[in-house]
Order: C-alpha cells, then structure tokens, then sequence
C-alpha cells in the first residue's frame, strides 16, 4: 500500500483560521476518495499559517470497480409493434455505453421498464488524485475570499506552492497557475528556503527542519493558553487589580 501526501503553499493565513482549514482539509478529501470509491487507512493533517497538508496513510493504487442499475424509459416507448428499438430505447443504451440487446426489463409498480447494468471500471488512484485534490482546494477556503493576481481563483490568502507525492512520485496538478512537485518551503524566519520533499512517508522526518512545522495540537495549545490569560485579566479588571499582559509574546 502507498502514502500520498499534498501540502497546500499560502501566504500567511490568520492563525484562528489554521484549525478550521486543516479540518476542512481533511473532511473534504475524506468525502473525495469516498465518492472516488478510493479505500485508505487514515488521514492525518499538519499545519501552519504557511502550510495545510495531509498525509493519506495506505492509500489504494486503484478506485474500486463498481456497477448500478440505472432505470430507463418504458418499454411500450422504447419498441415499435414489430419490436424494433426505437430512439428512446437507443439513446438510453447509449448513453450507459451499451447496446440495446443488453438492456434488461423489470416492473415497477404495474409498467414494465428498461434498464440498463452500469459496471465502472476502477482507475489507477494516481490518475484520479489531480481532480480530487483541485476539488478539495476549491472548497477548504472560508470567508473573506481574495483574488490575486490575474488568476480567478479565490483563496483566503494567495496560493504559493503545491507538493503532491504518491510514495516517491510527484502527482501533478495545476490550481491558479501553480503547479505541484516535491518542493516546500520553510519557517519564513527560522527555517528559510526551499525543502525538497523525498516521498510521503508519514513522519515529520521528511522535512527538514522541524522549525518549520507548527502542527494543530499546538495550534489548539496555544489557543487555550490565549483564553486562559484572557480570562485571568478579566477577573483581575473586576477585582480593580492593575495587570500588564504581553500579549505579543503568545504569537508566534
């Protein structure tokens, strides 16, 4: 089984938003590979206010093959008195890629009608992940949306970077005129530069340097601490004690 990673390259989102946008991450690509009728064991997410990705952990090389039973017209308007098909019996067949030899008949409810045995067969995962990945990062983005640019894309802040890895192998796909390969980017203070992603392995040891990760556990930490320091100058306020807060020192 194969990992694949993408890694979503902004400008510096708000903080508040990260939790919120890696959730969404991870939803959204959950219900993709779902409808894609892909199979995996787990998503896992990291983030900063630079960055979302996902690490999709044992991912399958194909979509399932599947099949359904789609309804079609009656069959009194389907076939003339001698039982040729006419265009309605033709254009249902050919609309499910049969012919109308292979249509079938069932009842329902008293009228006899045709239908037809859709079977769907499944594509190589790699070949479906550039759709679903563009699908996804249309839908993550919250409010106050912006263009940049010449591009009509709209993100919360401008789309920098895209890494996409099946196991070692780059899954390319284009969003807002940037392209995806295997180079990210670091702490913009701490971290500098490009990093070069090998494969998606799923431990942070593919980076290369840890300053330029923050992931969401942190992320809630921190937001907690905010609340807790909040709330103990609430208190201070009511009691007419004077406090001095550094609030700057809780952002990083």
């Amino acid at each position: 089984m194969s990992n694949y990673l993408v890694e979503i390259g902004v400008e510096e989102l708000p903080a508040g938003f990260v939790p919120e946008a890696v959730s969404r991450l991870s939803e959204f690509l959950a219900t993709q590979l779902l409808q894609n009728h892909i199979k995996y064991d787990e998503i896992k997410t990291l983030a900063t206010p630079r960055r979302l990705t996902a690490i999709v952990k044992n991912i399958a090389a194909m979509q399932e093959t599947t099949s359904k039973k789609v309804k079609g017209p009656p069959v009194k308007n389907s076939f003339d008195k001698d039982g040729n098909p006419l265009d309605a019996a033709k254009g249902f067949a050919q609309r499910n890629g049969l012919t109308v030899d292979k249509l079938t008949k069932e009842d329902l409810q008293g009228v006899t009608y045709l239908y037809a045995d859709v079977v769907t067969t499944g594509k190589p995962t790699e070949a479906v992940l550039p759709e679903i990945i563009e699908k996804v990062i249309a839908q993550i983005s919250g409010e106050r949306l912006m263009r940049w640019g010449a591009c009509e894309v709209k993100f919360s802040r401008p789309l920098r970077w895209f890494v996409s890895l099946l196991d070692d192998k780059v899954v390319p796909f284009s969003v807002a005129g940037v392209t995806a390969g295997r180079v990210s980017r670091g702490h913009r203070i701490l971290a500098p530069g490009e990093v070069t992603i090998k494969d998606a392995t799923p431990t942070r040891a593919i980076w290369k340097s840890p300053l330029s990760w923050w992931t969401l556990k942190s992320a809630k930490k921190k937001s907690k601490m905010k609340s807790r320091v909040l709330l103990n100058l609430l208190r201070a306020i009511r009691s007419g004690s004077m406090i001095l807060v550094c609030w700057k020192r809780l952002s990083f």
